[in-house]
């Protein structure tokens, strides 16, 4: 590998950690998918708070969801970091446009390679995550309503969130073999679509 695909690597990490702190966010994002797993598990009639691999894995596909959408928001907001935000890497020249999109593919396709292996439907609902993120981001661009009205925005953004809620949701499912009862998991429902996890 060359010295300067090694160079652009490195500052691509660099960059990474300092908008996307992994400690913070993978502690952040395990607490909230262990509580919303337990809490799907007592709604349900389960045993509530239960340890796995598997939830382990749960929690990693979220904070690479996570990262990706991170990403996403620093290329959308360039424009605006070059004027109020200058010191932010993107802004500055620290990493190109370029070095963010390799970021985003290598990402997505670990999240989707793992996840396939695993169950085509948590896949299914990551891509449907990430594809979200993007359209964001040209609507953003593209769409007058959108760009003016924060309740439009909020309404459209928050659907990221509710697809986390939707993943941890069907994963548990699948490792407890409980089949999905809306019904009941409705009030979880409810508090992970409002929980902003990776942003």
């Amino acid at each position: 590998m060359s010295r300067a695909v090694m160079d652009r690597a490195r500052a691509t990490l660099r960059f990474s950690v300092q908008r996307y702190p992994p400690v913070f966010y993978l502690l952040v994002i395990s607490l909230w998918c262990v509580s919303l797993d337990g809490m799907f598990g007592v709604l349900d009639g389960g045993r509530g708070l239960s340890f796995s691999l598997e939830l382990l894995h749960v929690a990693l596909s979220i904070f690479g969801v996570g990262y990706f959408m991170r990403i996403v928001d620093e290329l959308r907001d360039y424009e605006y970091d070059l004027i109020h935000n200058p010191n932010r890497g993107l802004a500055k020249g620290d990493v190109s446009f370029g070095d963010l999109y390799v970021a985003l593919g290598l990402n997505a396709a670990v999240l989707l390679g793992t996840n396939l292996a695993v169950s085509w439907v948590r896949a299914a609902i990551l891509l449907g995550i990430m594809v979200h993120a993007l359209l964001l981001w040209w609507l953003e661009n593209h769409w007058v309503a959108y760009q003016r009205s924060m309740f439009l925005m909020i309404g459209v953004a928050i659907q990221l969130h509710v697809g986390h809620g939707l993943y941890v949701w069907v994963a548990h499912a699948e490792r407890t073999g409980r089949p999905l009862n809306p019904k009941a998991c409705w009030p979880s429902w409810q508090w992970s679509s409002c929980t902003c996890t990776g942003r």
